[in-house]
């Protein structure tokens, strides 16, 4: 829960968001000095303006800055620079890009990252047991689109894309594409044959086998008549004699 602002103090804090690392020392006294002097206590990192950490620690995450900006503060009755007390390196910025949003700065989501993520959480929520109110799986979405914090990830699809139609609608199904040139199918259409009649039957000649039978008959006659006319012809003998 938030907790109220408390003016007391003189509001040194007023309007500020602070997010306290479990590693802070004395972190409940902070806590509270940071409440009396009008200060917001956050949650969550990506609510707060300024994320104290213990300065001793070694690894910090970029943008945060020590405890002792709120001490020194309060002792000196002023708010201190704050840059003199940055615990965490920067987050690395190209050189000449001013596009590129600080970490403090919100990201708005898009319709491309809600549907990333709603497309993502689909397989989990098939799997009964799937946490899907835990962080492990949000951390690991986080390590492969890094836009967002897995927190963020989380908050946005727990009370805004759980249980409602995918963002912008179901992908729909590609086109089936043309048939190539080559596989396109060529029908030849033949023209249709007449019916035979005796006009137009076609005349089938008689074969090397009717020449050779013709030839033979020839023959045989040209051996029972003489060459020379003049000469009888011998009667014919049967090659049999009858038997009386």
């Amino acid at each position: 829960m938030e907790a109220s602002n408390v003016k007391s103090g003189g509001g040194l804090f007023e309007g500020k968001q602070f997010w306290l690392s479990q590693n802070v020392p004395q972190r409940s006294r902070f806590r509270e000095l940071i409440q009396q002097h009008g200060g917001i206590i956050r949650l969550q990192e990506k609510d707060a303006d300024i994320m104290l950490v213990d300065h001793a620690r070694k690894n910090l995450p970029p943008n945060t800055f020590s405890y002792q900006y709120v001490e020194r503060s309060i002792l000196n009755g002023r708010l201190e620079p704050l840059e003199a007390y940055r615990a965490g390196p920067s987050a690395h910025r190209p050189e000449g890009a001013t596009h590129i949003p600080r970490r403090n700065t919100r990201l708005p989501y898009t319709l491309q990252d809600d549907q990333l993520l709603w497309d993502y959480m689909q397989e989990f929520e098939k799997d009964e047991r799937a946490m899907i109110n835990g962080r492990r799986i949000y951390q690991e979405f986080a390590d492969i689109y890094p836009r967002h914090t897995y927190q963020s990830y989380r908050d946005r699809y727990l009370k805004r894309l759980r249980g409602r139609p995918r963002p912008g609608g179901m992908p729909q199904a590609p086109t089936q594409a043309p048939m190539a040139a080559s596989e396109n199918v060529f029908r030849i259409e033949l023209p249709l044959r007449p019916p035979l009649n005796e006009e137009n039957r076609p005349q089938i000649s008689a074969g090397p086998s009717s020449n050779i039978s013709e030839d033979r008959k020839r023959k045989r006659i040209d051996e029972n008549e003489p060459s020379d006319p003049q000469i009888p012809r011998k009667p014919d003998t049967p090659s049999h004699k009858r038997r009386v």
